[in-house]
């Protein structure tokens, strides 16, 4: 039979990814990895941890155990023409958000031409990748390495599947958060928890003005400085609004935190369960949960990918 010769199957099997491409949505942070693809059973998700140290700020450090445990992933699960979209944890990248630049980034001939010589980024032009996010009237420009990159683009390639896109975990949770959000007309807080720390986005119109991560582990003295820095924010804008607030963390945490809300100055917490969520890959008890800020961004990958 031909289906017995490796090289019928080879052929095959691009044959496939070429006629029946797959999008799979990777989250990726340091501990570990959050997959989602399309099956015959619908939306599925499965999560794998990696080993300590194997990924840091979202540089990997072990490309090969890596490679091999995303080929691993997809080879048990049968897809195909699986392609990956990779989103780097948020410790990856830095960013602004620019007002007056074009949105139609994507017709930019060379974006660093673009951007004012004078403007104060936190990463160099010259030496970083470049990822732009359309944020309402805004546009927001990351920067990333291209050292870490090259590392992710190593990976697939060890892998041995294609690479549809790379993009940046927060930006995608942002524009999925605006999407939750949009019929809030009050300012945004967004207080979300990765990599161990604390960190608070604050938006009006959904323009993220303030971005602070707090170097405490303490949650008394991050309220404490939470709340200071929201009074300070708003004393600067030209009208008060009401603030409602978004809170990216795991359930057992959130009871903590949930008391950064001001009931009596018109405050609201705006979380609700997700209208898009995927099933897990296994059943059985003790099956994977995908965290809050994972589901968040795969929701987000979810629509922008064409399926």
């Amino acid at each position: 039979m031909l289906s017995s010769f490796p090289q019928w199957q080879s052929s095959r099997l691009a044959w496939d990814r070429l006629i029946h491409p797959r999008p799979v949505l990777v989250m990726i942070s340091n501990g570990g990895l959050s997959i989602c693809w399309r099956g015959a059973r619908g939306w599925t998700f499965r999560c794998a941890d990696l080993s300590a140290g194997s990924c840091r700020d979202g540089m990997p450090k072990a490309r090969e155990a890596i490679g091999e445990l995303i080929a691993d992933l997809l080879f048990d699960v049968e897809l195909p023409g699986a392609e990956l979209v990779l989103s780097l944890p948020p410790a990856a990248a830095s960013w602004r958000v620019l007002d007056g630049l074009s949105c139609d980034v994507e017709a930019m001939p060379d974006l660093r031409r673009e951007l004012p010589g004078s403007l104060d980024l936190p990463f160099s032009l010259d030496q970083s990748y470049l990822m732009t996010s359309v944020i309402g009237d805004s546009v927001a420009v990351c920067g990333t390495s291209r050292a870490l990159i090259q590392a992710w683009v190593d990976i697939v390639e060890i892998a041995d599947l294609p690479l549809r896109r790379i993009s940046w975990s927060l930006t995608d949770a942002l524009n999925g958060l605006r999407q939750i959000t949009q019929d809030w007309s009050g300012d945004l807080a967004w207080l979300l928890l990765h990599d161990g720390r604390a960190r608070l986005i604050l938006m009006r119109d959904r323009i993220p003005e303030i971005d602070r991560t707090f170097s405490s582990n303490d949650v008394d003295v991050c309220i404490a400085e939470t709340r200071a820095l929201i009074r300070s924010w708003q004393q600067k804008l030209n009208a008060p609004r009401p603030l409602g607030w978004w809170f990216t963390l795991e359930d057992p945490s959130r009871r903590d935190w949930l008391q950064l809300v001001d009931a009596e100055a018109g405050e609201q917490s705006l979380n609700r369960p997700l209208a898009w969520s995927p099933d897990p890959w296994t059943e059985s008890a003790g099956a994977e949960v995908l965290s809050p800020l994972a589901h968040l961004v795969l929701g987000q990958l979810h629509e922008e990918e064409c399926w």
